[in-house]
């Protein structure tokens, strides 16, 4: 078989293009994992921190309970990484924090920055997602904590 005179020689550019069309997609696609994967981490966090919250709420004996749900949450949301990041704790009770069978619900708001988001973006474009949860527990009817 014989080539043709004006078919051109194929120089081995079909690997620089895949080279350079893998990187141009697999790039966004990192991003993106590391992206989802920071949020599910963010996700958790608050979850465990409302809980933490909520629990020490319901089960202190004390009649202000609210500043150890605080560092309850604080502290859970240390262990899952997120110790510098802009959160907020609030503690409802009701009718009070102390009465029997009495609603404790804790709300916890984490703001989780994007990952490489430059901060000169911040005042054009959102650098970070709010990522929100709240857990209920009740006070014991008895006045037993355990």
């Amino acid at each position: 078989m014989t080539a043709r005179p004006d078919a051109a020689p194929d120089g081995g550019s079909a690997v620089i293009e895949f080279s350079v069309a893998g990187l141009i997609l697999l790039i966004p696609l990192i991003y993106l994992v590391v992206t989802l994967g920071r949020l599910q981490a963010a996700s958790y966090a608050v979850t465990s921190a409302a809980t933490a919250a909520s629990a020490v709420t319901s089960r202190a004996a004390d009649t202000a309970p609210t500043g150890a749900a605080r560092q309850a949450a604080v502290l859970a949301l240390r262990d899952h990484g997120f110790a510098d990041a802009e959160r907020s704790v609030a503690i409802t009770c009701d009718p009070s924090c102390t009465a029997p069978r009495a609603v404790v619900t804790a709300r916890v708001t984490l703001d989780v920055s994007l990952p490489g988001a430059p901060a000169a973006f911040a005042a054009t474009l959102p650098t970070h997602i709010t990522v929100t949860a709240h857990h209920t527990d009740e006070v014991a009817a008895y006045g037993y904590r355990p």
